[in-house]
């Protein structure tokens, strides 16, 4: 969602993963307060050069609107087919080429998304907007993730939170739980945000609950390269399987053939010996005429002699 918060929890997660002697709050991803698009082009953060122990990249992208929203971009998107630097305003069609020609890797596949959704919106719970963004959720569904639905500016909605973000107020649990009937997610899968944004100094609570989302964005993590690699085990046990039945078939056929190639081969060896057979035949018969001849020739001269 446009002005929903993204690129505000960015710089309050650079800040969290800061080293604590650094009282500086981030700014690295710029954040607006309009309803323009702040953020116009897909940013990538690779947090292991701020943080050594954490092996993750964190990406930023524009938010949806009536302009902006593209499913067939969203799909290149989280399968890691859209190179760093793209643009809003860049055409799927033109590009398509080229995009289906870039490999997609683990670095670049999305295993995890934070799906910003401003609390006003929720609150009026209707309008083009909100179906927009239901039909965006419903899509990362589709292609087998689990996003974690994120309220954002829910201190505008209730100041208190500011001053501490992790009070459960009723106002708060009301629209967690009907962020979670709009959506149709369970309510462990709704969270809320409060980022820095004029702050000069850092904040415990806001860290801690940038931490909490985070961890939950990690775990999410998890459990779809799990399930990623257990699609893959199954497949590769079909291919497995499906190889077996083949080599079975083609024995199966070889023995079947057998029969017959021995049959062959005996009816080879049965014209084979009984060629010989006439021949033979034909030789002694021969044989037995010459000799014959021979004997009448002998039998003629014997009678001239007499």
């Amino acid at each position: 969602m446009v002005d929903s918060g993204k690129s505000s929890f960015v710089n309050t997660l650079l800040t969290m993963l800061q080293d604590e002697s650094k009282q500086k709050i981030c700014s690295s991803a710029a954040y607006g307060g309009t309803a323009a698009h702040t953020t116009t082009k897909v940013h990538c953060y690779n947090i292991s050069r701020l943080h050594p122990n954490c092996y993750f990249n964190l990406w930023d992208t524009w938010g949806l609107d009536e302009t902006s929203f593209v499913p067939q971009q969203v799909k290149y998107l989280v399968n890691g087919q859209l190179p760093l630097g793209w643009r809003r305003e860049y055409s799927v069609d033109e590009y398509d080429n080229h995009i289906n020609r870039i490999k997609t890797s683990l670095s670049r596949r999305i295993h995890a998304v934070l799906f910003f959704v401003s609390s006003d919106l929720v609150t009026k719970a209707q309008g083009m907007k909100l179906d927009l963004l239901r039909e965006a959720f419903q899509l990362l569904v589709n292609e087998g993730l689990s996003p974690i639905l994120v309220l954002s500016k829910v201190d505008e909605m209730d100041p208190a939170l500011r001053r501490n973000a992790f009070m459960l107020t009723s106002k708060l649990e009301e629209l967690r739980q009907k962020a979670a009937v709009l959506f149709q997610l369970p309510i462990e899968r709704v969270t809320y945000t409060v980022n820095y944004l004029q702050e000069n100094e850092r904040n415990w609570d806001i860290e801690a609950l940038a931490y909490k989302n985070l961890v939950a964005a990690l775990d999410s993590c998890e459990t779809f390269i799990q399930n990623d690699r257990s699609r893959e085990d199954h497949f590769v046990k079909d291919e497995k399987s499906a190889l077996a039945v083949e080599v079975n078939s083609r024995k199966s056929a070889v023995f079947d053939l057998l029969p017959s190639m021995e049959a062959g081969t005996f009816l080879r060896s049965q014209e084979r010996t009984s060629r010989e057979s006439m021949w033979e035949l034909d030789w002694i018969l021969s044989y037995k005429a010459f000799i014959g001849a021979v004997l009448i020739v002998v039998v003629l001269i014997i009678l001239f002699d007499v």
